[in-house]
């Protein structure tokens, strides 16, 4: 169905849902009619695939095998570790490249633009929240921020059209990103 570490940056914006926007109601139906049904299909597929049959004593539940092997177990550290900065400073600069600054400054323009519209800014939560939390896991690789990209391009996307919408031009906008990306370099 999906990679087990995708939902990660879905949790708080279901919290802001549930408990702030109160939602409960909407919650707990999609839980039962939509949520249980695709978990218990998922859960039957990869025993029918992974054992062969499914005999209602073995299950195969791939999302506790992965949080018991790579977080309890702490099996994916075998495969290197990195401090908690890293995606701050290497990996997110490296999936983003010259949009690196632009991408830095959408966050908190989304979240300042949504804000002043008594708005949520979903996007930045879901962005902040998925890096603070991969940047908690000792085991880090490049692939595990990919799906943050679109909601950051979305964000850099919004920014851009508020700056042309202001008056500026597409080209002041990319000269004052790639600034602030030789600054952030030379930091």
């Amino acid at each position: 169905m999906m990679r087990n570490t995708s939902p990660i940056g879905w949790i708080p914006l279901l919290a802001i849902k549930v408990f702030h926007e109160g939602a409960l109601l909407p919650f707990i139906i999609a839980g039962i009619f939509v949520a249980l049904p695709i978990i218990g299909l998922t859960v039957y597929i990869d025993t029918l695939y992974y054992l062969g049959v499914v005999d209602w004593e073995n299950w195969v539940f791939t999302a506790y095998n992965f949080v018991k092997v790579n977080l309890i177990e702490s099996l994916s550290e075998y495969f290197g570790t990195d401090p908690f900065w890293d995606y701050f400073t290497k990996k997110g600069p490296a999936i983003f490249t010259l949009m690196s600054p632009v991408v830095c400054i959408s966050g908190v323009t989304h979240y300042i633009t949504k804000r002043n519209r008594n708005e949520s800014p979903y996007m930045t939560y879901y962005a902040a929240f998925y890096f603070v939390f991969f940047s908690a896991i000792p085991h880090k690789e490049l692939r595990f921020l990919i799906p943050i990209v679109p909601f950051a391009f979305v964000m850099a996307g919004e920014l851009a059209a508020q700056t042309i919408k202001r008056g500026g031009d597409l080209a002041t906008f990319t000269s004052i990103g790639i600034k602030l990306f030789v600054v952030f370099e030379v930091i």
